[in-house]
């Protein structure tokens, strides 16, 4: 008889499962220790949360990884892409009232038919339906069945008050991915050393009409609108949360506060954006270990270090790191009691803390408040370029082991990201700003493979996959297939939109437009895009150049301007031609030319002293038909005369349609206007306190109607 084969019973089955189980776990944490051990900590860890930063900082890696492979699997498959998403969102909410009543979205099948159905729109044809959604009705932009679980803003640089749109889940997710994972493996690639259990200043802060996903009661300062909106049909949640930066307060993302410097008690408990903004500033003045700064967009970054140079705020803040204490200067209003007292818990007194930071100060008062790097390239020698010694600039005295500045700087943006490289950073290839997203109310629209200021060699793995070299004078994004279905409207070089959001609104609503595919390397376009949250063929009021393509087509493109920051240019024989097509100067242009005659007066053997050119607005006409620069500079005095001059030759090389204006007559020689330090600054802050612009958002209108009469607020130093 044979022998029977010994049965294993369910008992030891499990139990085996289970050591092998035990034993990975065992593993696992031994691995996660060492590691633990080896990378750099900051002293604000404890083991559980540092456990918890390594955790995400590795979820983020891999998953950033995962999604750049999506990217270029995509790229190789545009077409069938881009045709899968836009009929995906069609049958998605094709039985909504505008989409199908005014747009007859259900009658296309595919990209051709849509484009042949649909108008193109602007926010003007929105306006009225998002009002009603806030108010309750459901619907109306997006289906009953999906609805919409966020109201973002614009930055209001555009109109006299935010535009605001719905975001649907399945786009608040797709931007919750790409703004956490993406940008994070994009730090980790670029600059290895980030990957550390260092936390991040992350600047967040709460729009003026912002209230919580939960349903909790608005602040007083919300809008009516936000005020009465009631629960959206099929949501299941209270009234829709109004804001520009939901990345903690959305359900699930709690987790990553622990990467950050800010703790979480404010992030989510402090209501005043500038009681925020200073807590942010706090500690991170409390870490000295400090990996980066992240900020949505650069002028808020400089709007934060700013702060730095305000002997009040320079003052309390010494106070509360030497004391241990939290802003006894903010009232309950601004800092709820509850949330005071949790953040009293874990405060300690750091003298020596706060007598490095006083140190790192009194370097950057003896620079004359600018980085030494910036002062040597205007050829500044000697005691006045090492004034204070350190490292050279505020941010790597106050952080030495500062790896990058991760902010939104491109386009109309760049003045600000060099005012902020020039006065508190070290040179880029110490600390460099990286601009990981190209992103707007509507949709992240893209990401950039090289996202690096410093002009450094692509990280292998996206050489690679990506047919794209660093510049260091621009950032140039990879459109992404999967945020929205592209179009792009042919922009003529000289030619851009002239006037604004009302040219652009008053624009034809059936322009030709190129798909994803099929623009060209070097031309201009306007993207128009439909998105997951209701936005059918809209107009982004963006100019970008093609700089590139990839895989079967995939445009890698730089932002050149928005459609705002434009104005039309008065030529002999084109009076009765829309303004949307008449040769245009826009504020690239104008920067360039500044940028040009800076240095060109601050050269010491002319001027003796050092200029510096911080930000401009420009505005075209007045009885005598000209061109009037408003120059925020520092240093020399600039002499209005010698400063037209510079710009004016600048100008005329820079932009054929200005040159061409000058030349026929139709324009006399451009007039600068010299205006004090921190005017545009002022002017930013107006536009918050009115409600124009969210805090988080604020940014320069760089071309304006007048400038004389807009600027003359704030362009009185006493104010």
């Amino acid at each position: 008889m044979a022998a029977s084969r010994p049965r294993l019973s369910g008992w030891r089955i499990a139990g085996g499962v289970l050591s092998l189980a035990g034993a990975g776990i065992v593993a696992l944490r031994i691995s996660f220790g060492r590691e633990m051990e080896r990378l750099p900590k900051s002293e604000s860890h404890d083991a559980s949360s540092a456990l918890l930063h390594l955790v995400i900082a590795k979820y983020f890696r891999y998953n950033g990884g995962t999604l750049i492979k999506m990217l270029d699997l995509d790229s190789r498959h545009l077409e069938r892409v881009q045709e899968s998403l836009l009929v995906s969102i069609m049958r998605s909410h094709d039985l909504a009232e505008f989409p199908r009543s005014k747009l007859k979205v259900h009658i296309a099948t595919d990209p051709d038919s849509y484009r042949d159905t649909v108008p193109i729109t602007t926010y003007e044809d929105y306006r009225d339906y998002v009002r009603r959604t806030e108010q309750g009705q459901g619907g109306l932009l997006l289906s009953r069945r999906a609805p919409p679980t966020q109201i973002s803003l614009t930055a209001g640089t555009d109109g006299p008050r935010p535009k605001r749109l719905l975001l649907s889940k399945t786009q608040q997710d797709f931007h919750s991915m790409y703004t956490g994972s993406l940008i994070y493996k994009m730090l980790f690639e670029w600059r290895p050393a980030s990957f550390s259990l260092q936390r991040t200043c992350r600047i967040l802060l709460p729009s003026a009409y912002e209230h919580d996903l939960h349903g909790a009661a608005p602040p007083p300062s919300t809008s009516d609108a936000a005020r009465s909106a009631s629960t959206p049909a099929g949501s299941g949640r209270g009234p829709l949360p109004v804001g520009v930066d939901t990345l903690i307060s959305t359900e699930g993302n709690e987790a990553r506060a622990v990467m950050y410097s800010t703790p979480q008690e404010a992030l989510l408990g402090v209501r005043s954006s500038d009681a925020l903004l200073y807590l942010h500033l706090l500690y991170a003045l409390r870490e000295r270990g400090l990996s980066s700064i992240h900020a949505e967009f650069a002028p808020l970054a400089l709007r934060a270090l700013e702060l730095l140079e305000d002997d009040r705020t320079r003052a309390r803040l010494l106070d509360d790191i030497r004391t241990g204490s939290i802003a006894p200067h903010l009232d309950e209003d601004a800092l709820p009691v509850t949330v005071r007292l949790r953040l009293e818990e874990g405060n300690k007194p750091d003298r020596g803390r706060a007598r490095e930071v006083q140190e790192a100060l009194r370097r950057h008062d003896a620079r004359g408040r600018v980085s030494s790097w910036f002062l040597e390239s205007r050829g500044v020698s000697g005691e006045g370029a090492r004034a204070g010694s350190g490292s050279g600039s505020l941010v790597g005295d106050v952080w030495p082991g500062m790896q990058a500045v991760i902010t939104g700087g491109a386009g109309p943006l760049q003045p600000t990201r060099e005012a902020l490289r020039r006065r508190f950073l070290p040179p880029s290839s110490e600390v460099p700003i990286l601009d990981p997203l190209y992103q707007c109310a509507e949709a992240v629209l893209g990401v950039n493979v090289t996202p690096s200021d410093r002009g450094a060699e692509a990280p292998e793995e996206l050489r690679e996959i990506f047919p794209v070299s660093p510049r260091a004078d621009e950032p140039v994004f990879a459109l992404l297939p999967q945020s929205a279905f592209f179009e792009f409207i042919p922009v003529e070089e000289g030619v851009r939109g002239g006037g604004g959001a009302a040219a652009t609104d008053a624009a034809p609503s059936t322009p030709s437009t190129r798909l994803m595919h099929e623009v060209e390397v070097g031309r201009l376009y306007e993207p128009v895009i439909t998105t997951k949250s209701g936005l059918w063929r809209y107009r982004t009021g963006d100019v970008v150049r093609v700089e590139a393509v990839a895989g079967a087509g995939l445009p890698f493109v730089s932002l050149v301007t928005r459609a705002s920051e434009t104005l039309p240019l008065p030529v002999p024989g084109d009076g009765d031609a829309p303004a949307a097509a008449r040769p245009a100067l826009d504020s690239s242009q104008v920067w360039a030319a500044l940028q040009d005659a800076e240095a060109e007066l601050s050269a010491p053997a002319r001027s003796g002293a050092l200029l510096r050119v911080d930000d401009y607005a420009f505005s075209l006409g007045g009885e005598d038909q000209r061109l009037t620069v408003a120059v925020e500079a520092c240093g020399a005095r600039l002499d209005p005369a010698a400063g037209a001059d510079a710009v004016e030759r600048a100008l005329r090389a820079r932009s054929a349609s200005y040159d061409a204006a000058r030349a026929s007559g139709s324009l006399r020689p451009l007039r600068v206007l010299p205006v004090p330090p921190g005017t545009t600054a002022r002017s930013q802050r107006a536009r918050v306190d009115s409600g124009r612009s969210p805090p988080a958002l604020a940014r320069p209108i760089h071309a304006l109607a007048d400038v004389d009469r807009e600027l003359a607020p704030w362009a009185d130093e006493r104010r």
